[in-house]
């Protein structure tokens, strides 16, 4: 799928390329030039990981990104702790988009995390429980006051999702559906519905970042802030100039196809083995 995904992204910007254009354009023209997203703080499983986690708030608050989203339910001391000292330095400046549970626990459990956590006043709430369990994510749904989002991966889960109202916000990314056509397959079916859409993410580097500039771009239904912050997370890149954010936005690329350019230098730099590289969060 993800293979597929390049494949077809890397021959839309060569036919935009080719024809001066975006692939927003290609699709039928931007309905915006910037889409709010939020800023991850990953997992934590133990106090110790709390402050670095400051730190990062404080980092990027001083750039002026305001919007996170927390991958919640690790360790729910280090949560809270996490969240109040957040909220007792930065007040109401600090936005929560998410509480990301990424399906890790039954719905029963994700509960138990939420009646914790909601009083830190999230957005919404994301993948509740095993997506393959959406009656759980339902009975989330019904319990909290928050809206509840899901990732769809294909039309098929779309069309099941959307007939019975599991969630009320479809979380689309362009690996995860499979491109730009199957993306754009999906939220339809969420519009048609009258469910809402925001874009996810893969943490790409910049080119794929743009693409999915391009995608949040053109989708009608994009109501809530997405996720695409990679090229925020990263000290190196492939590209000439990387995405741009201002504040807590991305800036979709203007150029034809994805808006970017390959720096075969800097593309040389970077190709080694991936298993090579140390993974560390900064």
């Amino acid at each position: 799928c993800h293979q597929r995904h390049s494949a077809g992204r890397a021959l839309l910007d060569l036919v935009g390329k080719v024809h001066d254009q975006s692939i927003a354009d290609i699709f039928g023209g931007a309905q915006r030039d910037r889409i709010r997203v939020c800023y991850p703080i990953f997992r934590m499983f133990d106090m110790a990981e709390v402050e670095p986690n400051l730190a990062r708030v404080d980092r990027r608050m001083n750039e002026g990104h305001n919007l996170f989203r927390l991958y919640c339910g690790g360790n729910l001391e280090a949560d809270e702790a996490f969240l109040s000292q957040v909220r007792a330095k930065w007040g109401d400046r600090f936005e929560l988009k998410s509480l990301d549970l990424s399906g890790r626990l039954p719905w029963k459990k994700s509960m138990n995390v939420l009646e914790r956590l909601l009083s830190y006043e999230p957005m919404l709430a994301e993948s509740v429980c095993d997506r393959r369990d959406p009656e759980g994510q339902a009975e989330v749904r019904g319990r909290v006051d928050v809206p509840i989002s899901e990732h769809i991966s294909s039309v098929e889960q779309a069309f099941a999702f959307a007939q019975n109202r599991y969630v009320d916000i479809f979380n689309v990314s362009l690996a995860g559906a499979g491109g730009f056509t199957e993306g754009l397959r999906i939220a339809r079916i969420a519009e048609a519905a009258g469910i809402s859409c925001l874009v996810g993410t893969t943490q790409e580097l910049s080119i794929g970042v743009a693409a999915q500039a391009m995608f949040g771009a053109v989708l009608e239904n994009l109501d809530y802030p997405s996720d695409m912050t990679g090229g925020l997370l990263y000290r190196d890149d492939v590209v000439v100039e990387r995405v741009r954010y201002e504040d807590s936005y991305l800036l979709v690329p203007d150029g034809p196809g994805v808006g970017m350019a390959l720096d075969q230098e800097k593309l040389a730099a970077l190709e080694r083995p991936l298993r090579s590289l140390p993974v560390k969060a900064w």
